[in-house]
């Protein structure tokens, strides 16, 4: 794949990013070395998982879609973003979802 090729993949994606709660942040657990605050979100980024994957999964069928998903051409792109942090992210793609509830933004 081009250079010119991969910066159309990945401007084509859709970047979702989940603020997290303040609660907990800082604290890890034992396991994987994740942020604890990062537990409380974890419904959120399952329902990040049915949405689509890039501006041009709203154009395909579902079966394009999923054929797309299973080569590799599309994939989630999240991340998860401290609430401090906020002010300073540059998202630097076409379409930049940001998710979080009333407390955290």
């Amino acid at each position: 794949m081009s250079r010119t090729e991969l910066d159309e993949v990945l401007a084509e994606h859709i970047l979702y990013v989940v603020v997290l709660p303040c609660e907990g942040a800082g604290t890890f657990s034992l396991f994987q070395g994740f942020s604890i605050n990062t537990f409380s979100v974890l419904n959120t980024i399952q329902f990040i998982c049915t949405l689509p994957t890039t501006i041009g999964e709203l154009f395909r069928t579902r079966d394009e879609a999923l054929r797309f998903r299973s080569i590799g051409l599309a994939g989630y792109a999240i991340v998860l973003l401290e609430r401090e942090f906020s002010s300073k992210f540059e998202g630097g793609l076409p379409f930049t979802c940001f998710i979080s509830d009333h407390g955290h933004v």
